[in-house]
């Protein structure tokens, strides 16, 4: 067929769900699951079609904020995300943690109508002894910029990740991957709805 061997994913849509909930004005606790609702390829290691459906890993993220007001101005919060490997419960995903990981970050954001983020952070995991498996320590970062369309409704989002070994800190290009994703996040009463499309 057209299809090239080493093209596991053509195509794919995603769906996230989240949950959120405030204890008290200075911590909050998160609930994420993203999941693969739709995606073509082909899977090298198989030699047959990549599975339509997939799920992602699992995180549970205590925020405790340290400094400022989500109200206007700024403000400084401790992120201290537990991912659980429910990816591998499905194939086709193929990102993912293989074990429990941690991923603590610090999280700066500045401004109201225009708000600017900076995230710091790591993953701590299992080092995997794999040869054919990179998986050890991770330095994170990301930074990107919200614009309130509509107060309180409409927002339009632009962000930028990116990830390297802390034993090859941004020595390897292969080893750092970089994202740039552009969105638009649209509030129903309680409830976000987000598009979105990233490289």
């Amino acid at each position: 067929g057209d299809r090239l061997p080493d093209q596991p994913v053509e195509s794919r849509l995603g769906l996230d769900l989240g949950f959120a909930i405030g204890f008290a004005d200075f911590f909050e606790l998160d609930a994420y699951l993203p999941m693969i609702a739709y995606q073509e390829g082909f899977d090298p290691t198989t030699n047959t079609s990549t599975p339509a459906f997939a799920l992602g890993d699992f995180v549970l993220t205590p925020k405790f904020r340290i400094a400022g007001s989500k109200k206007g101005g700024g403000f400084l919060s401790m992120l201290l995300p537990l991912v659980m490997p429910t990816g591998k419960a499905t194939p086709g995903g193929f990102v993912g943690e293989r074990n429990f990981a941690f991923r603590p970050t610090l999280a700066l954001s500045v401004g109201s109508r225009v708000v600017w983020a900076l995230n710091i952070g790591a993953v701590i995991r299992e080092i995997d002894n794999d040869p054919n498996f990179k998986n050890g320590h991770d330095f994170t970062m990301s930074t990107g910029f919200e614009f309130g369309l509509i107060p309180d409704t409409s927002f339009l989002l632009l962000d930028f990740y990116a990830q390297t070994p802390f034993t090859d800190f941004f020595a390897s290009p292969s080893d750092v991957p970089f994202e740039a994703m552009l969105g638009y996040r649209h509030r129903f009463r309680k409830v976000y709805a987000m598009l979105g499309a990233g490289m």
